[in-house]
Formats: structure tokens, C-alpha cells, sequence
């Protein structure tokens, strides 16, 4: 077959290159799978909760009792915000792959000088693709993220409320 190094090099690089996209790819969707796990146990939770102290702050009638009730709903909205992201970056998106179709497996069997050029501008092209839905998919991540944060920091604000209004 004759391949140089730098083809065999070229070859590689590219391969890997794909490769690594790829587990990021499944990496970030371990992550959402994971942040969807805990946001539907945190819901749970916080709705048995609320069902527990619901005869303490409904209907709400002090102002400290108001601010628990609008903080509550300030959680579950960032939370529900975050699930909605969550189900967005996972949602199952049609990703070009690499073709292996007859025309295809008759050029490569060729071992013409430029099959390794053919390769390598295949994987460039599907690399770029998945590029493109990882961009997307990070944004959706991300969003989640910074809403389960924001949930979290609420949550703990909440609590001491509650803590200070059993104290009152």
C-alpha cells in the first residue's frame, strides 16, 4: 500500500480528533442525565415538603410567610427551568456519520493517493457537525446549571427563612 508517515500520522490525528468529540459528546449527555436525576429527586423532595408545612405558610399572613412562599416558587421555577434545559440538550438530534456504502468501499479498496485525503476531509467534515451540536448542547447544559445554582442558593435562603419563622 505505500502510506507515508505523515498520512499515517494525518490519518491518525484526525481519527482521535473525532474520537474525543465524540466521548465529549456522550460526556455531556452522562452530565444531563445525571443533573435531570437530581432535579426530579430535589422536586420530590420539595414537594413533600411543602405538602408537610403546608398548614404553616398557607395561606401566607405574615410577610415572612409570604416571602417563604415566593421563595418556594422562585425554586421550583428555576428548577422546572433547569429540567426544560435538560430535556432540550438531550433531545435526540440526527448526527451525520461516517459513510460505508458500496461506492465508498470501492474507492478505498482502489488504495488510490488520495483516499487518505478523502478520509481525513470526512472526518474534518462530521467533526464540524458535531461541533455544531455540541455548541448547542453546551448552552442547554450550562443554562441548566446556572439554574439549578441559582436554585440551590434560593433553597438555602428559604430554609433559614423558615428556620427564623419557627423562631418567631
Amino acid at each position: 500500500m505505500g502510506k507515508s508517515v505523515s498520512e499515517e500520522l494525518a490519518y491518525d490525528y484526525a481519527k482521535i480528533t473525532l474520537e474525543q468529540e465524540l466521548r465529549r459528546f456522550d460526556s455531556l449527555d452522562n452530565k444531563a442525565n445525571k443533573f435531570l436525576g437530581f432535579i426530579s429527586v430535589f422536586l420530590g423532595v420539595l414537594v413533600s415538603l411543602v405538602g408537610w408545612g403546608f398548614d404553616k405558610f398557607f395561606p401566607p399572613v405574615t410577610v415572612m410567610q409570604c416571602c417563604i412562599v415566593f421563595l418556594l416558587f422562585l425554586i421550583v421555577f428555576s428548577l422546572s427551568l433547569a429540567w426544560h434545559y435538560l430535556f432540550k440538550s438531550l433531545k435526540v438530534a440526527e448526527m451525520p456519520t461516517l459513510k460505508l456504502d458500496n461506492v465508498v468501499c470501492e474507492t478505498l479498496c482502489k488504495f488510490e493517493p488520495d483516499n487518505i485525503s478523502n478520509i481525513i476531509t470526512s472526518y474534518k467534515e462530521l467533526l464540524s457537525v458535531h461541533k455544531t451540536a455540541m455548541v448547542k448542547k453546551v448552552e442547554y447544559v450550562e443554562s441548566a446549571y446556572n439554574c439549578i445554582s441559582f436554585g440551590a442558593i434560593v433553597t438555602l435562603i428559604t430554609v433559614f427563612f423558615m428556620m427564623v419563622s419557627q423562631i418567631l
